[in-house]
């Protein structure tokens, strides 16, 4: 039996020879009969080609070598000819057929939904000061204030807990080391003292500039009262 996703609905489908399918509809597992749609099934898991199956990749004798489908060849490396010349590979999380040529993931979308999730629900949680940035996990986007936070979520229909906020860090300019000249000075040669002094206070100088960016860092902010009621 193998899992497969088709519309909205995972089926378990048994292509053998009689290709089969059962769907859970309501609190209940059925067999699909429906001729025409179980031959739409049908049509739609052919094209499916997961790295064992014998369409992914064959041993060409006359070359000895692995050629995958797509006729790239890679000497005695059978897994990668098979992975080149899969379709699909399946989700790692719950097994139903996911197109790796075009999502490049090995989860599928809900699998990553799921996993992003509860990645976040344990992140530890505390106040924002609102100096700062939100950064949007969910809609990979920052914000700077709750108001932004709130007219987004208002055009958008979603709400502050679905985009899974998280409080930024912020970015400096980095300091510049006295070994940055390392190169210009004679060998085992030292900056004098006056060029020290004067690129601590350009250092500091940079660093009282405040922040040039901003990174998701690893709190989630304290949802204000407005957001929750």
């Amino acid at each position: 039996m193998q899992k497969f996703k088709y519309g909205d609905r995972i089926y378990e489908i048994d292509p053998g020879e009689n290709f089969r399918a059962w769907a859970d509809i309501g609190d209940r597992r059925q067999e699909i009969l429906d001729k025409p749609f179980l031959a739409t099934l049908k049509e739609e898991w052919t094209k499916i080609i997961l790295s064992d199956d014998i369409r992914a990749a064959c041993f060409r004798s006359d070359i000895k070598g692995w050629v995958s489908r797509d006729g790239r060849y890679y000497g005695n490396d059978e897994r990668l000819a098979r992975a080149s010349g899969a379709t699909h590979c399946l989700c790692e999380d719950c097994g139903i057929p996911i197109d790796v040529k075009t999502s490049g993931y090995i989860r599928c979308s809900r699998c990553r939904e799921a996993k992003g999730a509860a990645a976040y629900a344990a992140r530890p949680r505390k106040e924002w000061d609102e100096k700062g940035m939100l950064y949007s996990d969910f809609e990979d986007r920052f914000f700077d204030s709750w108001s932004d936070v709130f007219d987004y979520a208002e055009d958008h229909e979603t709400t502050a807990e679905k985009l899974r906020l998280v409080i930024c860090e912020p970015v400096y300019l980095r300091r510049v080391d006295p070994d940055y000249w390392e190169h210009d000075l004679p060998e085992e040669g030292d900056l004098p003292d006056e060029a020290l002094v004067l690129l601590d206070e350009f250092n500091e100088a940079m660093r009282q500039f405040g922040p040039v960016s901003w990174m998701p860092g690893d709190f989630a902010p304290v949802l204000p009262e407005f957001f929750t009621t």
